[in-house]
């Protein structure tokens, strides 16, 4: 995990961490110049004192009458390796990094059966200095820290908190015991970060992320939940599920054969794929449980919401 730089005041340095990457193309050119010869294996021809030679002939220091001169066959073969490492440094040396405005921002994780995370991250000055996360479970209920039983989930939200403030990004290592969350903290954290991003690197030109992300929606003693997955803005599946808010468990469809909610969920689906939105008909029959679908479905569309 790359940890940010500490003063003896605690507070972060505007020294960023040195990535392996970086000191990549570096590390290149010193082995070039420690050992020359190291392009005698990809071209025989060009040992040591050849290219030290040909060096001093373009730079114009050996003019010489018959001095050795090289065709342009030549010299690209031994100024390409050169011309490839040198704006690979250059690129990693000067590059300042992502830049972020000032703010609060926030996105939520892709969801799966088990649920999706919610991360809320303050940034100041360009540096990370505050982030609250939060998980759901597969039935929409927010996850409560302070009675939860498994305590490497209550251990893992502080332990995620702490790497995101102190490395400044969504790319540190996962929490063991705690994975699963970890990985949904930090599908969080970054899509709230390409929000908070100054000059994107690359325009975005959808408005939801591509995924699958869950919603709800409450009517009486039911709760309709929705898990919809996106790509390119259009919906290409969806999924229903309904929970008794008395009993706290999931509808039993099996059981519910003889009446018309069944099918009309499946006809509900369907037409939503179809069309590739939420611009669909309610089924006749079922126009309560249609319009709480779709909220539920609506809901899963604002987190997926890029802006």
């Amino acid at each position: 995990m790359e940890k940010g730089i500490h003063s003896s005041s605690g507070k972060k340095s505007d020294i960023r961490p040195v990535s392996a990457a970086s000191l990549f193309p570096g590390g290149c050119i010193f082995l070039i110049l420690l050992y020359p010869d190291i392009f005698a294996w990809i071209q025989p021809e060009l040992s040591a004192p050849f290219i030290f030679k040909q060096l001093s002939y373009f730079a114009g220091f050996q003019k010489k009458q018959g001095e050795l001169t090289v065709g342009g066959e030549d010299m690209a073969r031994l100024f390409f390796p050169l011309l490839l490492f040198i704006p690979l440094f250059l690129f990693a040396a000067c590059s300042p990094g992502p830049q972020y405005k000032d703010g609060t921002f926030s996105a939520y994780s892709e969801a799966d059966d088990y649920g999706y995370a919610r991360a809320t991250v303050e940034i100041v000055d360009n540096d990370i200095v505050d982030v609250e996360l939060k998980e759901f479970t597969g039935k929409g209920e927010i996850l409560d820290f302070s009675t939860y039983p498994y305590q490497p989930t209550v251990e893992g939200v502080k332990v995620m908190r702490e790497r995101f403030i102190e490395a400044d990004s969504a790319e540190v290592d996962t929490y063991t015991g705690s994975t699963h969350s970890s990985e949904k903290y930090k599908d969080a954290v970054g899509k709230a970060l390409q929000k908070a991003k100054e000059d994107p690197e690359e325009e975005i030109e959808t408005e939801h992320w591509d995924g699958t992300f869950m919603g709800t929606a409450e009517q009486e003693n039911i709760r309709a939940v929705a898990w919809v997955s996106i790509k390119d803005d259009r919906i290409i599946d969806v999924f229903f599920n309904d929970i008794d808010l008395e009993t706290g468990d999931f509808f039993d469809w099996e059981d519910r054969e003889h009446d018309i909610l069944p099918e009309a969920r499946r006809e509900m689906q369907e037409r939503i794929v179809m069309a590739g939105s939420l611009q669909v008909e309610k089924f006749s029959g079922a126009t309560q449980s249609s319009t709480l679908w779709l909220e539920a479905a609506e809901n899963a569309l604002e987190k997926a919401r890029i802006e």
